[in-house]
């Protein structure tokens, strides 16, 4: 099961999902991973494959990522798991427990397949990517204007007190000559 198992992306981005996985209790399964080709979607597993634990649960992370010049549209994504384990076989004879028997481990594949939905959305527009940097660094600008234009009459007042004072005493050097 991936996890979500919705995702929305645009061209050129790409996430990290999480695909989960559950086995029988008791066995002990390598699972490769593969998934379906798309269109403008690269869905890579790292690692490929994964060693279940015998208590059955393990995840996997499965990043997907969106080309640049892929068009908007929903885009299905197909997991296929491949299971390979080994299983001890037991043969009872109807006679007797004595009589039951341990076979040399076999091996199964059992494959199933899952999947999600990745929606390609369109480009961000130019006032969009403006909207999202203002998100961003709107609050922290606000705040330093806010800090500015409350000091500024201080600012204001202080250098013009210092012009008067270097006019004055311009004027009265100029008057000595």
């Amino acid at each position: 099961m991936v996890s979500p198992r919705y995702l929305a992306l645009r061209p050129g981005e790409s996430k990290t999902v999480e695909v989960k996985i559950n086995s029988s209790t008791g066995f002990e399964p390598t699972i490769h991973f593969s998934t379906s080709n798309q269109s403008g979607v690269k869905p890579i597993f790292k690692p490929e494959k994964l060693h279940i634990p015998s208590y059955g649960m393990a995840t996997i992370p499965l990043e997907i990522k969106i080309s640049k010049y892929t068009a908007p549209h929903p885009q299905s994504i197909f997991i296929f798991a491949n299971a390979f384990f080994l299983r001890d076989i037991l043969i009872t004879d109807n006679q007797s427990s004595e009589d039951s028997y341990f076979f040399p481990k076999t091996s199964k594949n059992i494959t199933k397949v899952s999947n999600f939905v990745v929606e390609i959305l369109p480009k961000l527009t130019d006032q969009e990517k403006f909207a999202e940097l203002w998100n961003i660094y709107g609050s922290p600008m606000t705040f330093v204007y806010g800090i500015l234009a409350g000091i500024a009459p201080v600012i204001y007042n202080t250098v013009r007190k210092k012009l008067k004072k270097l006019r004055l005493r311009n004027s009265l050097l100029f008057n000595k000559m």
